[in-house]
């Protein structure tokens, strides 16, 4: 399967389009998350031009990290901080059984090559009542079709789709939007009217955007299919204070 990889996403990010892109969804995820009290939030796949909002003071308690997959490749990131990310395989995460309190994938579940196996690691390391915000391609929307963004590789999904996905890997349904009613076309004069856009679009055709996000809940009483492996191996790597806050054997 065919994904970009974190140099592309980085620049598209960059671009104007991503720019408009980054600011309309971080909108919406401030919606769902306005506030993170101290917890640990893992942002899966390339979710750091959406995690920059929740990085705070060099000595807030609040620990975000960007775990990006190996078949996308990682960056340094935050600039001008020491580094957070981590480079893992999205089916088998190097991080011990109910360590998150919130995951936020992004430019991820549409790649994977495992879709169970990524649900189910990220039910593995949410704690119990943990929330996970999922920002996938809709099916029925402009922008899984237009090779302008990335959101065009992969799988999309439609919003009954995701909600059985997340119900067969043990998570309740908590609420979803769809976004980018913009054109995704790089040229300036669609951008002049993303205003426009945005608001015809909420108004005639709401299940139209190019974006689904969605929020649900582990339920800490599902019965899965198949047992979750366990990994005997585990570190967490905190550059907060620059020092690993788990590790075990």
């Amino acid at each position: 399967m065919v994904r970009p990889d974190a140099m592309q996403l980085r620049q598209f990010y960059s671009s104007p389009l991503g720019r408009m892109a980054r600011a309309i969804l971080t909108r919406t995820i401030l919606k769902h998350w306005p506030e993170l009290h101290g917890d640990m939030t893992l942002g899966l796949g390339y979710a750091n031009p959406y995690l920059r909002p929740f990085l705070k003071d060099e000595g807030d308690t609040i620990c975000v990290v960007p775990a990006m997959p190996a078949a996308q490749g990682a960056i340094y990131w935050p600039q001008q901080r020491p580094n957070r990310t981590v480079l893992m395989d999205e089916s088998a995460m190097p991080f011990p059984d109910n360590i998150m309190n919130r995951v936020m994938v992004v430019h991820a579940l549409e790649h994977s090559a495992d879709v169970a196996a990524t649900l189910n690691e990220c039910w593995r390391v949410l704690v119990a009542g943990g929330r996970m915000l999922m920002v996938v391609p809709n099916r029925r929307g402009l922008w899984a079709g237009s090779d302008a963004s990335p959101f065009c590789y992969g799988h999309p999904f439609s919003v009954v789709q995701l909600k059985e996905l997340l119900a067969q890997h043990g998570f309740t349904y908590v609420d979803h939007q769809t976004e980018l009613f913009i054109w995704p076309s790089r040229r300036p004069i669609f951008r002049k009217v993303a205003k426009t856009m945005q608001a015809l679009g909420y108004l005639l055709v709401p299940s139209f955007g190019g974006v689904i996000i969605m929020e649900c809940e582990k339920q800490i009483y599902a019965g899965l299919k198949e047992p979750i492996k366990r990994h005997t191996t585990a570190r967490v790597y905190k550059a907060a204070v620059g020092n690993a806050i788990i590790q075990s054997k």
